[in-house]
């Protein structure tokens, strides 16, 4: 519960970051790396620290090499896979139309990517192509798509992010990929909409070694919010699952209580539900 954390500590930098907010951070060697903004916002940098409080800059990690025109990276969420470091993060239009995600990778390991050089070690991957991008206007994530999360898990990889069309406030949306390049976002999106808050974004997800999916996010207000799921969080309600099936899909439905009016408008199969659900 985010209510049992304690209190941190504020960081502290020997070259501070433009702004030091939506960072990524991973742990390896008994060493930490935070991917964060160099100077200004159109760079990643790297910085790496012993115990997560002093942090030392030690240089350019993606420059913005092969990407169009555009006004700001943001947003960096860095996980390796299979020997490759992954770094997904939003960009915006030169002219601040849309938000896209794209992806950039290394095969360097954080101890060589973290050596003082401003060498670009992350490379533009899906030739040079967003991996996600806003739908039409009108619909929910028509304008900005941001703020990617992404897990993998038994080959296919899950992505979790923000959005909105500037008419609306932001959501949280999903899709999966077999290859972290190709997404499909999900017909139940947004699987957290706005309905209890004003806004809701910026998702961390975490599967832990009991099988429990836990994501994080930010509500209106200045609010954590918390979520706990034994799937991957991809409709946030039966009858969303329900409305976006075709003729003889079946639900999994975890186990739990959920209190909602279900209209079986679709003929669907349904696995797991339990007596004492309604």
């Amino acid at each position: 519960d985010p209510g049992d954390f304690p209190e941190g500590s504020e960081t502290n930098y020997d070259i501070a970051p433009a702004e030091c907010g939506s960072v990524t951070v991973y742990y390896e060697g008994e060493s930490f790396y935070m991917i964060a903004y160099g100077d200004n916002d159109d760079y990643f940098a790297i910085y790496n620290s012993t115990d997560g409080d002093s942090w030392e800059k030690q240089g350019i990690v993606f420059d913005g090499t092969g990407l169009p025109g555009y006004s700001k990276l943001d947003a960096p969420y860095l996980f390796e896979d299979n020997g490759t470091f992954r770094l997904y993060f939003q960009v915006k239009a030169e002219d601040g139309s849309i938000y896209s995600i794209y992806t950039a990778e290394t095969d360097d390991t954080l101890a060589e990517i973290a050596d003082g050089n401003d060498d670009s070690d992350f490379v533009l991957a899906n030739n040079d192509n967003p991996v996600l991008e806003p739908e039409a206007i009108d619909e929910w994530d028509g304008k900005y798509v941001m703020h990617p999360m992404v897990i993998k898990e038994d080959n296919v990889y899950y992505m979790w992010y923000s959005a909105h069309n500037s008419n609306q406030p932001q959501q949280i949306g999903f899709a999966s990929s077999e290859d972290g390049y190709t997404w499909v976002k999900s017909t139940g999106n947004p699987i957290i909409s706005r309905d209890n808050y004003l806004a809701v974004g910026e998702p961390s997800v975490i599967h832990d070694d009991d099988g429990i999916w836990r994501m994080w996010y930010l509500a209106t207000g200045n609010q954590i919010k918390y979520l706990t799921a034994t799937g991957p969080f991809e409709f946030s309600s039966i009858q969303s699952a329900i409305d976006a099936a075709d003729d003889g899909d079946t639900i999994n439905a975890a186990e739990g209580i959920y209190v909602e009016d279900i209209l079986m408008n679709v003929p669907v199969s349904y696995t797991h539900l339990r007596a004492h659900e309604t």
